[in-house]
């Protein structure tokens, strides 16, 4: 799965790192300015950012409608994906009802496929409507060190079953929709076989 990432130069991203620390000084609460100074830190250090929305509106929708990609926090063994009303999807590990509130490790897609509440909703939740799949398990090589509850997953969804995914990406969320880009890996065979052992 290929995705659009935003890259510059470390010694341009710096120069706004630097301005956007000055600029920070004096607004301390702006939140606009604490997310920008955040992304070009990433930046300066070389790292790529994707923007979740975009990814998920070139990803575009399979033809039930469900989307081609998902998302979870690395935690997850698997994730539930919601149709909102507002036209949102909302991705979760721990779904505690249909009127579930949304936590910090949450992913809301927004604002990105229009068309979804006219053939999703009807006024009340479907459970048939609800989707889920299994998170991609993490190589050794590449696993962050103490809690994965601070990092996300990115793969391409080719069926929403409980199935071994493939070729996901490790993020880390610096805005509600802006991540670093960690790694991406394929899983292997064995790791897939592994994997599909588990899911009982």
């Amino acid at each position: 799965m290929k995705i659009e990432k935003f890259a510059m130069t470390k010694k341009k991203a710096y120069v706004l790192w630097k301005e956007y620390i000055e600029a920070c000084k004096d607004n301390p609460k702006d939140k606009f300015l604490q997310d920008m100074k955040g992304i070009y830190c990433q930046l300066k250090s070389g790292r790529k950012i994707v923007d979740i929305h975009k990814i998920f509106e070139a990803a575009g929708l399979n033809d039930k409608s469900e989307p081609k990609i998902a998302i979870a926090v690395a935690s997850a063994k698997t994730v539930t994906m919601d149709y909102r009303q507002s036209g949102s999807m909302l991705f979760t590990k721990n779904p505690s009802s249909w009127s579930h509130k949304e936590t910090a490790e949450d992913i809301i897609i927004s604002n990105v496929f229009p068309e979804l509440p006219k053939q999703h909703w009807d006024g009340e939740y479907d459970r048939h409507k609800r989707r889920k799949t299994t998170v991609p398990a993490i190589p050794a090589s590449l696993r962050p060190k103490g809690s994965l509850d601070n990092y996300y997953i990115l793969w391409e969804v080719k069926k929403w079953e409980i199935i071994p995914p493939k070729d996901p990406y490790l993020l880390k969320r610096i805005t509600p929709n802006m991540f670093v880009v960690l790694a991406g890996w394929n899983l292997t065979e064995l790791e897939r076989s592994v994997m599909k052992g588990r899911m009982t």
